[in-house]
């Protein structure tokens, strides 16, 4: 019911939906892939998440120590590249 409501109000194509289920539904099946195969050394995981976890925060925490100018610059870059893939 949620999706249809989304889905509706904002003017969503199904192809958005699988550009963006589409990763995130492969990197499910890697980490549940990795987790049974890591069941017997559960500890392993665990490091593994809070690596992954520490990388994620410590690049948005860099990120934020950019100057403004070179982020405004980078993300216009990133925007011109973006228009180049959609249709």
């Amino acid at each position: 019911q949620c999706n249809l409501m989304v889905y509706a109000a904002g003017n969503y194509k199904t192809m958005e939906f699988v550009k963006f289920g589409a990763p995130l539904l492969l990197w499910m099946w890697i980490g549940t892939t990795l987790i049974f195969y890591f069941a017997d050394t559960w500890y392993i995981m665990w490091i593994i998440c809070g690596v992954l976890t520490a990388l994620t925060l410590g690049g948005a925490w860099v990120w934020a120590q950019v100057p403004t100018q070179i982020r405004v610059s980078v993300e216009a870059s990133l925007a011109r590249l973006a228009c180049c893939f959609r249709r």
